[in-house]
C-alpha cells in the first residue's frame, strides 16, 4: 500500500511540474512574440521623417 501511494505522489508531482513548465513556456513565447512585433515596428522608417523629406523636396524645388 505505502508503494502504491508513493507511485502516485510521484506521478502527480511530476504532472505538476510538467504543467508549471507548459504555462511557463507559453508565456515566455508570448513575450518572445510580442518583442519580435515590436522590433519590426521600430525597424521601420518613422512617418515624420519621411514627410519633412517630402516638404524639403518641395521647397527646394
Amino acid at each position: 500500500m505505502l508503494k502504491i501511494l508513493n507511485w502516485l505522489c510521484l506521478i502527480s508531482v511530476c504532472f505538476l511540474s510538467i504543467q508549471v513548465f507548459s504555462y511557463m513556456c507559453k508565456d515566455t513565447i508570448k513575450l518572445y512574440k510580442s518583442m519580435i512585433k515590436s522590433k519590426k515596428v521600430h525597424s521601420q522608417k518613422p512617418a515624420i521623417p519621411t514627410i519633412a523629406e517630402e516638404l524639403l523636396n518641395k521647397i527646394a524645388k
